[in-house]
């Protein structure tokens, strides 16, 4: 899919958790305190060693631990990871009819990682690897895409954020050799049919969803009831905005 979205639960960014105060030091020069107030709209956290540059700010939980920075990213692609990365915005076979990346960079933060790794070899004792149409999407990019068809079913609103963009969400299906299993539908199909639970489907398109969804969510992985292909990791809003310019290499 595109990009998802949101879990069950989670504090709305206009909730009520009362206005911080954040007091930032920059090498250089003292930055005078300031207020995060939950009313600012989420948008990107610029961030680089020894410097934060905050041209906005978005704060859910606000601690330096969880500000990104270029070490907090890694390649997730071969031979580090055993998957196929078949990157569906860096080709025109996407819904903007030509390609949003540059760069077929495949990028994910590192709690991220860490669970892609397990779904990986959870998947490799039953003869399957994942094929990765999509990792983290840059804010540009996410705007790209809902320029291009702005469905708030299938697409995040970059004005809330997508866990694409936050890096930590994959979208993915299992190959058996270099054959994908059905799924019942294409990647990024807009179409109902692409929900969870659908009986209107095959059989075995049901039982490869069920065993990818198996797979992933025991790798501790969260799922989007309307896309099948979607994965993301839980309370994602914790993680900062990416921007193209925060990635160790750029991808657009």
């Amino acid at each position: 899919m595109l990009d998802h979205e949101e879990t069950s639960g989670e504090t709305d960014v206009n909730g009520s958790l009362p206005s911080l105060r954040l007091q930032i030091r920059d090498e250089a020069r003292q930055i005078h305190p300031c207020t995060i107030d939950r009313d600012i709209q989420p948008t990107v956290l610029r961030l680089r060693p020894l410097e934060y540059r905050l041209d906005r700010f978005f704060v859910d939980d606000v601690d330096p631990d969880c500000f990104s920075s270029p070490t907090e990213f890694y390649g997730a692609f071969p031979p580090a990871f055993d998957v196929d990365v078949t990157l569906a915005y860096a080709t025109e076979a996407n819904l903007t009819g030509q390609p949003v990346y540059r760069n077929a960079e495949c990028w994910l933060h590192r709690e991220a990682a860490d669970k892609l790794a397990a779904a990986i070899a959870l998947a490799r004792p039953l003869g399957l690897r994942l094929r990765i149409f999509d990792a983290l999407r840059p804010v540009e990019a996410q705007w790209a895409l809902w320029n291009a068809r702005p469905d708030p079913e299938f697409l995040a609103d970059p004005r809330r954020g997508s866990p694409h963009s936050r890096g930590v969400a994959v979208d993915l299906t299992l190959l058996d050799g270099d054959r994908e299993l059905d799924m019942g539908t294409a990647f990024d199909a807009f179409t109902p049919l692409s929900h969870h639970g659908r009986t209107d489907v095959s059989a075995e398109a049901q039982r490869n969803r069920l065993l990818l969804m198996g797979l992933m969510t025991s790798a501790g992985w969260d799922f989007y009831r309307n896309e099948w292909w979607h994965y993301q990791l839980f309370d994602q809003r914790r993680y900062p905005l990416v921007s193209d310019a925060d990635l160790p290499r750029p991808m657009m």
